[in-house]
């Protein structure tokens, strides 16, 4: 769902949604649900091999819907067969030879760092990890040294040198950071502390489902609060996740599919 900056609501194109709940809960999901979900996945995917956030695709490619729906593809897929260099390198078309992971695919390569996101980052990453791990680090060595500074506000992984400045212009909530950082860096086997367990919001079920997902321990007033706020029909209430210029998304699905995963962790 899009809520624009009037207040408004519309129905929104379900692509980069439909990935990120099979990401979150893929193996908890009826078999028929779970394939008909991936064969939105495959069907949207361009003749280029990317993937665009708009079914019209008027919006360049971005990392974000071309990593999530590939992560997801892998993932569940049964009859994708193993990464190969294609996938891969449909991955790697977001890094600059800088060793930035760049957001959107423009026709020079070169989208503005401005829209560079950490939670893109996070997500373009994992998806390199299930493609070829080595390859994922080494990825993720070269954005971490470009990106480490002194004056950033977290420290992302308890192996980087330095604090990083955690930017998102897409993603509303510190949560949905901790969460796909927490995803990526398991995937990669490194250990990261928690960016969120003083911070975090009660009085938001996405908040909380978000972080208990991303926690490695139990929080037992965020279980209780996020027990309390299920809805009479067994879903949790849209809240709004990422955001673009004059408006947000979100959507009732996506909070119960975190709220899920959290719970089948705790």
């Amino acid at each position: 769902m899009r809520w624009d900056r009037d207040g408004t609501s519309v129905s929104e194109d379900r692509l980069f949604g439909t990935a990120c709940i099979l990401l979150a809960v893929g193996e908890l999901l009826p078999s028929a649900s779970r394939r008909a979900a991936l064969t939105l996945l495959e069907h949207r995917r361009g003749i280029n091999g990317f993937w665009h956030f708009d079914a019209a695709g008027n919006l360049p490619a971005d990392a974000d819907d071309t990593a999530c729906a590939l992560a997801a593809l892998m993932r569940f897929a049964p009859t994708l067969e193993k990464p190969n260099c294609f996938d891969a390198d449909r991955l790697t078309a977001f890094v600059h030879p800088s060793g930035r992971i760049i957001t959107w695919l423009t026709a020079n390569g070169l989208a503005h760092p401005a829209t560079d996101d950490v939670v893109v980052v996070a997500n373009v990453i994992y998806a390199m990890a299930l493609c070829d791990i080595s390859s994922a680090r080494y990825h993720f060595a070269r954005w971490l040294a470009l990106n480490a500074s002194n004056s950033g506000r977290e420290v992302i992984s308890n192996e980087a040198p330095h604090a990083i400045n955690l930017t998102t212009p897409y993603y509303i909530h510190i949560e949905a950071v901790e969460y796909a950082w927490a995803r990526t860096l398991r995937t990669l086997g490194i250990s990261f502390p928690s960016l969120t367990s003083t911070c975090v919001s009660s009085a938001s079920p996405l908040r909380c489902a978000l972080a208990l997902a991303a926690s490695e321990v139990p929080q037992n007033e965020l279980i209780s609060f996020l027990l309390q706020s299920q809805q009479y029909s067994g879903c949790w209430e849209a809240e709004p996740w990422f955001r673009s210029p004059g408006a947000t998304f979100g959507s009732a699905a996506l909070t119960t599919a975190f709220a899920v995963e959290a719970f089948s962790k705790w």
